[in-house]
């Protein structure tokens, strides 16, 4: 057996970019797709999951405001050398 690698992240709050309307059309449909990680050292991960776009934003002051986006894994997740 095995556990589905989930993962979470915060961006920018701007819906003016197309990473934020794809992550929504992503959010709406609820299709399968993949999260690639490129890291430092030119290694890759990959995760097949759905997203889940959290658009009410996290507010603090005297900082940007952030949304979380979730990524729930439905498989094992394959990471790549670089």
């Amino acid at each position: 057996g095995f556990n589905a690698t989930s993962y979470t992240l915060e961006m920018d709050d701007d819906d003016t970019t197309a990473g934020y309307a794809a992550l929504d059309a992503l959010t709406e449909t609820q299709i399968d797709t993949v999260l690639k990680i490129a890291m430092r050292n030119g290694s890759r991960i990959y995760i097949p999951g759905r997203c889940a776009l959290n658009s009410v934003p996290k507010l603090q002051e005297g900082q940007i405001n952030r949304i979380t986006v979730a990524f729930n894994g439905n498989g094992r997740h394959t990471r790549y050398s670089a």
